[in-house]
């Protein structure tokens, strides 16, 4: 329960601290599903970019969930997705975030290396409009919560969103 509301906690407070551009003009309730379906696709192929930087003897599984739904952010909404890595056994969490850290395939991106609440690694890329990923350690330390989020959007007032994308 406690690592579950420090992640919670992390998560809106990154997401607090990207902020959200969106764009001039709010994107049209007619749009809104078409460019969903955009940002997810791009915010899941980076994560599967971060999959592939990693050198296969640390990772033994790694997965990432097919929906994710909408979360609010500074002046608008994010999709928001979910993933995980299982660290292959003898490797550490830090060897998969100093693996990251030196591959060179993340210039666009702002590479953040800190702990949690619990003294654990956790690894921040965060990108353009507020677009992020955050890797963080859990299940002792044998996993890894991929948290990822697509650039703020802005929708007209008329804009319901519901269910998963």
């Amino acid at each position: 329960m406690k690592r579950t509301l420090t992640a919670v906690l992390t998560i809106g407070v990154l997401v607090s601290l990207i902020g959200c551009s969106g764009g001039s003009e709010p994107i049209a309730s007619a749009s809104a599903d078409r460019r969903i379906a955009l940002e997810k696709e791009n915010t899941q192929a980076f994560v599967n970019s971060i999959y592939s930087a990693v050198p296969r003897d640390l990772i033994a599984a790694k997965r990432q969930m097919p929906s994710g739904s909408l979360v609010s952010c500074a002046s608008g909404d994010q999709w928001a997705g979910h993933g995980e890595m299982k660290i292959a056994d003898g490797k550490t969490v830090r060897q998969v975030f100093d693996a990251l850290r030196s591959s060179g395939s993340f210039q666009d991106w702002r590479l953040e290396l800190d702990t949690n609440g619990e003294g654990e690694p956790r690894l921040s890329f965060l990108g353009a409009e507020g677009s992020a990923v955050l890797l963080s350690s859990f299940d002792d330390g044998t996993k890894l919560q991929v948290n990822s989020f697509s650039r703020c959007m802005v929708f007209a007032d008329d804009f319901i969103p519901g269910g998963s994308y």
